[in-house]
């Protein structure tokens, strides 16, 4: 609880009350062999990412104000979304069956519109004629939720052989991943604690050693249902607006997000005019 006071201190000066910020990353790969994918029991066809046209294993992660990592996770191959990585993780179902105790009242996670509304999640708006409140809070939003893409932009640009194809063992990049991340994380403290700031510990991350055990079917106690396949029962082609989610069209809820909302409408804020430099029209962006 301590850690999330300090966090949501770290984010008061930037708008919104906020606990944090997630997000996925694909991890790129050489093709599995044959070989690896029968011994983790996942065909070479679920590494592949349409969207990059790339190899790879899903990373989701969740960063605080200081662009240090809080949780990661590595437990779906490249073609897996956003959305089902994290719905089927621990974490997902720790807050779903025990929010109150685990996060302050007021504070929420945020994500983009591959998560979906939460009593511990905010989302955008989807697009489409919103009022100038609700393009507001898109907006203010968006400012907040980058910090988990500076986040993944330090990481890459450290190490650099995040910037290309691992030619690593497949049983080896989880680990090495996670290295990585501590590592990171350990470069920020130094920083901070030159600057003589507070310092949080490394132990934010998880121990788990059992990183290398890809899921493709399900394992433990998840948050949606999945059949005996292991396929979500509650999605269609991964769009998280058809998930039965009675939080998403509720605004009267005392749910974070909702209250955000009527923060913005009863203040009035909308998304802030730009003067183009090369025009006197006045753009909106």
């Amino acid at each position: 609880m301590e850690d999330q006071h300090h966090i949501c201190e770290g984010y008061k000066n930037r708008s919104f009350i906020k606990l944090g910020a997630i997000d996925g990353m694909l991890v790129w790969l050489k093709k599995p062999s044959l070989k690896m994918c029968d011994k983790v029991k996942c065909g070479q066809v679920n590494f592949y990412c349409s969207r990059k046209c790339k190899y790879g294993i899903n990373l989701q992660a969740i960063c605080d104000h200081n662009l240090m990592f809080r949780w990661i996770d590595m437990n779906y191959p490249g073609c897996a979304s956003d959305y089902i990585a994290w719905s089927t993780s621990q974490l997902c179902y720790d807050l779903e069956t025990n929010c109150c105790e685990m996060i302050l009242p007021g504070c929420t996670l945020i994500g983009d519109s591959a998560y979906v509304k939460k009593p511990y999640m905010a989302v955008p708006i989807k697009k489409g004629r919103l009022e100038p409140y609700e393009d507001g809070y898109n907006y203010y939003l968006s400012q907040l939720r980058v910090t988990i893409e500076c986040t993944f932009g330090v990481l890459v640009n450290r190490w650099s052989i995040l910037r290309r194809t691992l030619s690593v063992n497949l049983e080896r990049v989880c680990p090495l991943v996670m290295c990585l991340c501590r590592l990171h994380n350990y470069c920020i403290q130094n920083r901070l604690r030159d600057e003589k700031k507070n310092i949080v510990d490394l132990t934010m991350l998880p121990k788990d050693k059992d990183y290398a055990k890809l899921r493709c079917k399900k394992q433990k106690v998840d948050a949606i249902n999945l059949d005996i396949n292991g396929i979500p029962t509650e999605l269609l082609d991964d769009d998280p607006d058809v998930v039965d989610n009675p939080y998403r069209n509720d605004h009267t809820m005392h749910i974070p997000m909702n209250v955000m909302l009527q923060n913005c409408k009863d203040i009035g804020i909308e998304r802030p005019n730009i003067l183009h430099p090369r025009s006197k029209k006045v753009k909106r962006y």
